[in-house]
């Protein structure tokens, strides 16, 4: 149901990953909705220890990355142009950790902070200082 509700609005499906045995070498990756049996294939060569991932737009995903697991550290926010297949690393307005799975809607970014237990809520669409 998902899979044919999406290929209304989009022609690939999104996915990120962590890397093998969380090794922080995680890609981006796309999944055809319109070619019969297609496999996931890499679209951005940036590793790192990616969580979420979602549209920002029709031109942009959004995805987050722990940049560490084993010592605290400042995660990070990318956006990912489909045209340019260019990543442009979000300024947010502190920082975040362990940035996990999120929400993303008209501009705001509901973003679990998963070791530290709280749920940060971001206007993305307000320039940050």
């Amino acid at each position: 149901y998902y899979t044919k509700l999406l290929a209304n609005y989009f022609d690939f499906f999104p996915k990120v990953q962590l890397g093998k045995n969380f090794n922080g070498k995680g890609n981006l990756y796309q999944l055809s909705l319109t070619k019969p049996n297609a496999q996931f294939e890499q679209i951005n060569s940036l590793p790192g220890f990616l969580d979420g991932i979602g549209f920002m737009d029709d031109a942009h995903l959004i995805y987050s990355d722990w940049v560490s697991i084993t010592k605290p550290a400042p995660g990070a926010i990318y956006s990912y142009d489909l045209a340019t297949q260019q990543t442009t690393t979000l300024a947010l307005p502190l920082n975040v950790r362990a940035p996990a799975d999120f929400a993303y809607s008209n501009g705001f970014l509901w973003l679990p902070q998963t070791l530290d237990n709280q749920v940060l809520v971001l206007n993305l669409s307000e320039p940050q200082k």
